[in-house]
């Protein structure tokens, strides 16, 4: 009697768990990497040390690829809407990556001063990517559902049930990227009516993140200084970098003005502090195509390819 009590009691436990270890890949693997678009190679232990490293929000995400460079080896740490708290963060958890030798680059936007997503996000991607130590927004209560019970976090059922629906699940790993790369590298690029459409929206859109989240500048500023400071203190060479945008958003905020203004003085600030290079490619004649962009202010495959070599040679000349 009692070991038929235990069984009744057990099994459906058992069952729990495996639900529980079956969909932890489940979610993880097929929603939350394509949705943050999170490496897979980033939770795999690597026996290697990398001549570049760059952290960055989408702009580097979309804007970097070191997959067809041949004599120098490169990792995008860069996320959507990454801010430079979780920059400096994803530095310190894949520094086994780096040796002094090393160059970190470090890819700001134009908005990128006034960035906190940490704050102002759902930061469920990091308890994958980031220990408790280096995630500076821990709490063990997300720490245990993002880990251990990954369907009842914050939209991630309404996510997942999207994404059943669509047959997003069905993608193998191993044809996402392939995926998001058809996704990005359109022969024909984008058209100058949408071109001009998503220069309008993304312009609005980081102007108002400026406006909005000003009072946080310092705070963002001091993670900028501060990271800086822990790469450079290694021997390792940091250089700021400033993507390729279309003319249609980069004429906005020229045509604006202040913002664009307050950037450079807060970039020469930087590089005054720490004696730093940066590279700005925002407004270079090279990336003027429209062949070479997904939107206003992200390069497709074939620009981020063209931007990847231009960068090495300009980090790495002759």
């Amino acid at each position: 009697m009692l070991f038929k009590k235990l069984t009744v009691l057990i099994i459906p436990i058992l069952v729990l768990l495996l639900a529980v270890f079956l969909f932890n890949d489940l979610v993880y693997f097929k929603v939350l990497c394509r949705k943050a678009g999170i490496s897979d190679a980033l939770l795999e232990k690597q026996d290697r040390v990398y001549d570049v490293v760059n952290v960055g929000n989408s702009h580097a995400r979309y804007g970097i690829n070191y997959k067809d460079l041949t004599d120098t080896s490169g990792l995008n740490l860069a996320l959507d809407s990454q801010d430079f708290q979780y920059d400096r963060a994803m530095l310190k958890q894949y520094d086994q990556y780096m040796d002094e030798d090393t160059v970190v680059v470090i890819c700001i936007s134009y908005f990128s001063f006034y960035n906190r997503f940490g704050e102002t996000n759902s930061t469920a991607r990091y308890y994958y990517l980031l220990n408790a130590v280096n995630n500076p927004n821990f709490k063990l209560q997300d720490h245990l559902i993002e880990r251990f019970f990954p369907m009842i976090g914050i939209n991630k059922l309404n996510i997942f049930l999207d994404d059943l629906h669509s047959g997003i699940l069905f993608y193998s790993p191993e044809k996402d990227d392939d995926t998001e790369a058809e996704d990005m590298a359109a022969e024909d690029g984008i058209e100058n009516e949408a071109l001009e459409e998503s220069a309008q929206l993304a312009y609005q859109r980081h102007l108002d993140m400026m406006d909005e989240y000003k009072e946080t500048k310092q705070a963002s500023t001091e993670d900028l200084y501060a990271m800086i400071a822990e790469q450079t203190a290694k021997g390792r060479r940091v250089v700021l970098v400033t993507t390729p945008f279309s003319d249609a958003y980069a004429d906005l905020f020229k045509a604006e003005g202040i913002a664009l203004d307050t950037f450079y003085e807060d970039i020469g600030k930087a590089q005054s502090q720490f004696g730093i290079e940066y590279l700005d490619y925002s407004q270079d004649p090279r990336f003027r195509s429209n062949k070479l962009y997904r939107d206003a202010d992200h390069l497709n495959l074939f620009g981020a390819e063209k931007f990847t070599q231009i960068l090495i040679e300009d980090i790495f000349p002759d």
